[in-house]
């Protein structure tokens, strides 16, 4: 670690020695996020995500970046994440340039999060683009044929905010036991 910061090898080299026991990607628990990468990586992504928190950066971007990748779990509506506890690795490494105040740590969570799917791809696995989701229909049939038809009746006002919030939880959770994809 230099500066205070991980290193980008050492990082890419815990993920690589543990990223091939995730068996229900694209979905990732809290709990194995802890053991892809350091305490201190961990610790920058729990900062950038507190500073998200306090300052409303991403729920109230226009940019919208789960909109722009076409995320079947995402409509503004909502306020926030129905999976937030199971996203997927890009969700939790993915932060732009309106996070100026950490603009290295962005540049080092991104580096850590390309060099690590490069690497592992290197390797001859077939899981990097399972990082690399949502969209969810490409690598998670399942799931995004529950999500959409909840999404539209959630957009066509025949679910309200709280039902298909407990219905998209309840489907990412029961994707996540049963999964099978």
């Amino acid at each position: 670690m230099s500066g205070g910061y991980p290193g980008i090898k050492g990082e890419v080299d815990r993920f690589l020695s543990g990223y091939d026991r995730l068996i229900r990607l694209p979905l990732v628990s809290d709990a194995e996020i802890e053991t892809l990468f350091s305490p201190e990586l961990l610790q920058m992504l729990a900062q950038l995500r507190q500073y998200d928190q306090a300052k409303g950066i991403c729920a109230g971007c226009g940019d919208r970046c789960c909109a722009l990748i076409h995320c079947e779990l995402y409509d503004p509506g909502l306020g926030f994440c129905p999976a937030y506890n199971l996203r997927p690795l890009l969700c939790r490494m993915h932060y732009c340039q309106k996070f100026e105040v950490y603009q290295e740590e962005v540049k080092i969570i991104g580096d850590v999060f390309l060099e690590s799917l490069l690497a592992a791809e290197r390797q001859g696995s077939r899981k990097t683009g399972l990082f690399d989701s949502p969209s969810l229909a490409p690598t998670a049939p399942r799931l995004a044929e529950k999500a959409v038809p909840l999404m539209t009746a959630f957009r066509d006002s025949s679910l309200d905010k709280t039902a298909v919030l407990s219905a998209l939880q309840t489907a990412t959770e029961n994707y996540r036991m049963t999964w099978r994809d």
